[in-house]
């Protein structure tokens, strides 16, 4: 089915039944650690009744993890998928709706690490007065948490009928909230417009502008790396500055609307 930086995905049989291997294929500590993570996921998604479709973990050890084969259609291929049909999308928000009120007592919970807000300044992403803004905007968001995929790419959802499954689950576990929304927003937002006052809508709604307005940032930064390395950079560099360029902006209104 693939190979990624650290694994090698495969369909197999077990015990009569289709199947989805992953298999590491180096020990390096950051691949061990989201292998680790994503078991924990599909542990806990099954002790404690995720509201969410996920398939079933069938096996896990060290280095494999074998996950039932879901039947389904991949909703896009590409990271940015382009315009989709709106009902799908809605359905896509649905089901993250479900999954944000999932309180699993069993997910880790991992807070914004400082390091990370660091790590852009030093790539020379973020100056001086993003970061101020960023721990202003994460002291208003106080110890809010909600369960997020924080990997959603439209690859990653599978349709079948008129319900979707959601697969990759290395980066579910409590993260400060918005960040699914934020990566919906930053990469189908441009070519399904409708979606990005919705998602702002739904951020406000929640309580939770603050945190999400840090995700966006984070959103448009991580893209940036994510594309650094491609052959392609050029190509996409202005429309990923342009990005950044507007997260940076709504960062700083947000935090100077702070009471």
């Amino acid at each position: 089915m693939g190979v990624s930086a650290s694994t090698f995905m495969f369909e197999a049989q077990l015990d009569g039944r289709p199947v989805v291997v992953k298999l590491l294929r180096e020990r390096d500590p950051m691949a061990g650690q989201q292998h680790r993570a994503e078991q924990a996921a599909y542990r806990a998604a099954e002790a404690e009744h995720c509201p969410v479709r996920l398939p079933q973990l069938r096996y896990a050890d060290a280095e494999v993890t074998i996950l039932e084969h879901l039947a389904g259609r991949v909703l896009h291929p590409d990271r940015y998928p382009g315009q989709l049909p709106r009902s799908a999308v809605e359905r896509v928000l649905s089901m993250l709706d479900r999954l944000h009120t999932w309180r699993p007592q069993r997910l880790a919970r991992t807070p914004l690490a400082r390091e990370t807000i660091v790590g852009y300044q030093m790539a020379g992403l973020l100056c001086d007065d993003d970061v101020y803004a960023v721990e202003c905007l994460l002291a208003a968001a106080g110890r809010q948490m909600r369960v997020e995929h924080a990997g959603l790419h439209a690859r990653r959802l599978l349709e079948s009928g008129d319900t979707f499954a959601m697969v990759g689950l290395e980066h579910l576990v409590w993260h400060l909230p918005g960040r699914d929304w934020a990566q919906l927003r930053l990469l189908w937002a441009p070519t399904n417009p409708w979606l990005a006052s919705e998602l702002d809508q739904r951020a406000h709604w929640a309580g939770i502008s603050a945190a999400y307005t840090v995700n966006l940032l984070l959103a448009a930064c991580d893209e940036w790396r994510v594309h650094h390395a491609s052959p392609h950079f050029d190509l996409v560099k202005p429309t990923l500055a342009v990005n950044l360029a507007d997260a940076r902006s709504r960062l700083h209104r947000t935090a100077w609307s702070l009471p």
